[in-house]
């Protein structure tokens, strides 16, 4: 799924001072309350039923109904050819697209990886094939979802 959603009190990244650590620390803090990449159970099993066929009378928004989606809809675990896998044009090594396995941080920071002109904000991660997402968009939404700020 790919969509944009305007969240009221966003910082703008227009009135980001990338050269001001408090100003980017203020973003990394309004982001942090929303933006999760760790699984509150990555042992329980995924979701029985795929969880947007169930029923609205019997939705159960808990944890445990959380961790299940997450098995379930947001964990990349494993890369195809013609999906996501590529090969590098100069090394012939092949690599995810979606940058999956995901590194693991106890913070989060603004990250200029290599050969990217830009840097992106990588979430405090303890599950590196997680995909970031919003836990009220996916238990809403009960599908596959990447959340993250648009930063350029």
């Amino acid at each position: 799924m790919h969509g944009f959603f305007w969240m009221e009190d966003a910082p703008s990244i227009d009135g980001l001072d990338t050269s001001n650590p408090i100003s980017m620390q203020e973003f990394i803090n309004f982001w942090d309350q929303h933006i999760f990449t760790w699984h509150p159970n990555k042992a329980c099993a995924p979701a029985a039923i795929r969880p947007s066929a169930h029923l609205f009378n019997t939705l159960e928004d808990t944890k445990q109904k959380l961790a299940e989606i997450l098995n379930c809809l947001q964990r990349h675990t494993n890369c195809a050819p013609g999906y996501c896998e590529r090969k590098k044009k100069d090394t012939g090594e092949t690599y995810c697209q979606f940058e999956f396995p995901k590194v693991c941080r106890d913070t989060s920071a603004f990250v200029k990886d290599t050969g990217r002109d830009f840097a992106e904000l990588h979430t405090h991660c303890k599950d590196v094939i997680l995909n970031s997402y919003n836990a009220p968009f996916i238990l809403g939404w009960r599908a596959n979802f990447d959340f993250r700020p648009v930063i350029n």
